[in-house]
């Protein structure tokens, strides 16, 4: 499954992070094509099972589900 955000315009930037040496900050879109050196995800999107790749998601993957919507 994969969550589709193309809708929402540029998703593929990404940039380091000018406090985080070694920390890269990106839209959902760059997922599909991580540099090499990344070794681990922080996502504050829903992600499909099929975006977020293999290398950086187990076995140690956690995940957190915001609350995204008013209604209880």
């Amino acid at each position: 499954m994969r969550a589709d955000y193309s809708k929402y315009g540029e998703i593929e930037a990404l940039a380091r992070h000018p406090l985080g040496p070694g920390e890269l900050l990106g839209a959902v879109g760059v997922l599909d094509v991580l540099p090499a050196e990344v070794d681990a995800v922080a996502s504050l999107c829903r992600n499909g099972s099929e975006q977020v790749p293999a290398r950086v998601a187990a076995p140690d993957q956690v995940q957190v589900w915001p609350i995204d919507r008013e209604a209880p």
